[in-house]
């Protein structure tokens, strides 16, 4: 009988370079591609990046979802063979090859049963799949740079397509640069680019938080994650934007996932899902607070943040809600909370976590779990289905790959995905544009002109990296 768990071999290369040259030199190729950085790229204490050229493309159109999800289903082998295997070796890797994966919102909302709002002529797709099975691993201490793959035969397809290109010592990855980090081909673009939009401006903004609360006073939600949209027309250089953002702070769970029509840039601070054999985590964030400009002042804040009345009663209804939402994956008994109401520190803020843990049902593999609780909770409010048709209307258009999901699923059915926050979304073409989408979670106790500033607070750093 063959052995079921998925093999890896890795490969040194004789290259010793950072990761954002290596993602130049990958991007160069011309082909989808992805680049994982932080907590979302690696397991344990390792630091790497993880970058890789998409083999195979898969789209979900609007409409196509549930389609999508059957389709990504039928090709799974299985939940947990990936941690047996690391097990064994002794070596946590985490995306050790397999699929890069990037939802929209409105991906989660179609799996609720409801109508989406309406997508504009540069809209992005559902969701997209790129297929990556041999990985290229960039340590971050040395530089050492390995690949990693399901076999010797797969990492030399790999090498014989690839293989001059990415161990090219050429300056093209750096030439053509610059001051402010763009190419040259990017130049036209520039002159032409103008100021970010927001879609609601925060008079507008102020009033959507009012009809939040006066839809929970009668009884329509608990609470409510309402968001806006800021646009840019131009072009953007993705692996450029995204060293911003490094360089702005570290990313948890970092990196570009590249389509060809679509690039997300994402710093995203927030684990949705993280499945590691039979174990399911989430991690909902719900209440943030700007950094202070002293370590005094900062710390004030963070207290301040986790006595707040206001964002710890939004907190717990969002871990409710995933209590509820994991259950329906979960052996009976096995959901419980691991911690509740932790300050975790950014950059640029300070935000309340929680994680709800369980154990997966028999049978049961990461496409349940995103079918059971996609869109997460802290990007809707509660209850969910309410949540989200209440938000269609007040939002006015749709948010697209913001506040969905990203990041890998490997062939033995572990997964680490983010949400889709502090994320910036380039739609290339006859129009190009980059979206970032910030927002809040709305009580009865809200205060407007305290979601206003979060808002822009969110996406400052993002903004500026547009800049």
């Amino acid at each position: 009988m063959p052995d079921p768990t998925p093999r890896m071999v890795t490969r040194a290369l004789s290259v010793r370079a950072d990761a954002a040259e290596i993602a130049r030199r990958v991007a160069d190729t011309g082909r989808p591609w992805f680049w994982f950085d932080g907590a979302g790229a690696a397991a344990g204490e390792e630091r790497v990046s993880t970058l890789g050229i998409a083999s195979e493309v898969r789209v979900a159109a609007a409409g196509g979802e549930q389609g999508f999800m059957e389709r990504m289903q039928r090709g799974a082998s299985g939940t947990g063979a990936s941690s047996a295997a690391e097990a064994a070796s002794g070596r946590r890797l985490g995306f050790r090859g397999g699929w890069v994966v990037a939802l929209t919102y409105e991906f989660g909302a179609s799996l609720l049963g409801l109508a989406t709002n309406p997508h504009d002529a540069g809209a992005a797709p559902a969701g997209v799949a790129l297929r990556c099975d041999v990985i290229v691993a960039v340590d971050h201490e040395t530089g050492d740079v390995e690949l990693r793959g399901p076999s010797s035969a797969a990492v030399d397809a790999w090498l014989a397509e690839h293989g001059a290109h990415l161990l090219s010592r050429s300056d093209a990855t750096t030439a053509g640069k610059d001051d402010a980090g763009a190419t040259d081909a990017d130049a036209p673009s520039r002159a032409t680019r103008r100021a970010p939009r927001w879609r609601r401006d925060d008079s507008d903004y102020a009033e959507a938080v009012e009809q939040c609360r006066d839809a929970i006073r009668e009884g329509e939600a608990y609470v409510l994650c309402l968001t806006d949209t800021a646009e840019t027309r131009g072009s953007f250089d993705a692996i450029e934007v995204y060293r911003r953002l490094r360089e702005a702070g570290a990313p948890m769970r970092g990196g570009i996932i590249d389509a060809g029509t679509h690039a997300l840039v994402s710093a995203s601070p927030e684990r949705f899902l993280s499945i590691r054999g039979p174990r399911v985590e989430t991690h909902p964030i719900k209440g943030t607070r700007r950094r202070g400009g002293s370590e005094p002042a900062d710390r004030a804040l963070a207290a301040q943040l986790v006595a707040d009345p206001k964002e710890r009663a939004e907190n717990l209804m969002i871990v409710d809600l995933m209590r509820n939402d994991l259950s329906r994956v979960c052996a009976p008994g096995s959901v419980r909370v691991d911690r509740f109401l932790d300050v975790e520190t950014h950059a640029h803020v300070h935000q309340l976590v929680s994680t709800v843990s369980g154990e997966l049902a028999n049978g049961a593999d990461v496409w349940d779990v995103i079918a059971a609780t996609f869109p997460g909770g802290s990007m809707t409010g509660a209850p969910k289905r309410r949540a989200v048709q209440l938000l269609q209307r007040l939002e006015a258009g749709p948010r697209g790959f913001y506040s969905g999901c990203f990041g890998w699923v490997d062939h033995g059915g572990d997964a680490e995905l983010a949400m889709t926050i502090r994320t910036i979304e380039l739609r290339r073409g006859e129009r190009p544009t980059a979206l970032v989408g910030a927002g809040g979670g709305v009580t009865v106790d809200s205060l407007a002109s305290r979601e206003v500033a979060e808002k822009h607070v969110k996406a400052a750093a993002l903004l500026a990296a547009l800049r």
